[in-house]
């Protein structure tokens, strides 16, 4: 549970998400990550919420939307106002939360 461990997981994570080769094996790296970040930086911590956007975008590329749709919304929290338009568009194209209503329940929280 070390620091530069969560790194080089958010590094593996991060090359698996980017060649669309293995979602399931980068969604590892980063839990894992976000699990060693969050012990040692604090749930609050700007490197939790890059993790959790990380996360939430290999779930929306594997139509995982209720997953996609917690860990960004997580993200906003974390992020606050500061960068939480840019996250929203997002979270408002991610086409499972257009079929659960969740979508206006995040956009009014924030």
């Amino acid at each position: 549970d070390h620091i530069v461990v969560a790194g080089s997981l958010s590094d593996m994570g991060h090359l698996l998400r980017r060649t669309h080769y293995m979602p399931d094996t980068a969604a590892r790296c980063y839990k894992e990550s976000l699990r060693i970040s969050k012990l040692k930086l604090g749930p609050d911590h700007e490197n939790v919420a890059h993790l959790l956007y990380n996360l939430g975008y290999v779930y929306d590329s594997m139509h995982r939307y209720n997953q996609a749709v917690a860990c960004y919304s997580e993200c906003v929290r974390v992020y606050g106002k500061r960068y939480s338009q840019g996250l929203l568009y997002r979270l408002l194209r991610c086409r499972g939360s257009n079929q659960s209503g969740q979508g206006e329940d995040i956009k009014d929280s924030i």
